[in-house]
């Protein structure tokens, strides 16, 4: 959800953990790849990515204090929308936000299934 609203991201990952892409920082967030170790945090190169985002934080939430305040439209009726014209007035974050979160949900229920089903 931060991503949608273009919020800066910070993602911690297990080192040795397979990539399947999307944890790159590639992709409009800061990936730090570390041991599964609360002392690693406490680390030169943790402290430092922590602190550029927190920066970042602050200058986002910073320009958004000092931006003009959005005039709401009525809201639409999306019952009669089709699905075409609804992903149409989609931004492109907005798409991309919510095709990643289809494939994560996707690949989630595939996982589950593999692990009860066995196979």
């Amino acid at each position: 959800m931060a991503h949608v609203l273009g919020q800066p991201l910070l993602v911690f990952v297990e080192q040795g953990l397979k990539s399947e892409g999307l944890l790159e920082s590639r992709y409009d967030w800061m990936v730090q790849w570390v041991d599964l170790d609360p002392a690693i945090i406490q680390t030169n190169p943790c402290l430092g990515m922590v602190k550029d985002w927190t920066q970042r934080v602050l200058e986002f939430h910073e320009s958004k204090a000092h931006a003009q305040p959005v005039q709401h439209q009525p809201a639409e009726n999306l019952s009669e929308k089709t699905v075409s014209e609804i992903l149409g007035q989609l931004k492109p974050g907005q798409l991309r936000a919510l095709v990643l979160g289809c494939i994560t949900v996707l690949g989630a229920a595939f996982t589950l299934g593999a692990m009860i089903g066995g196979g």
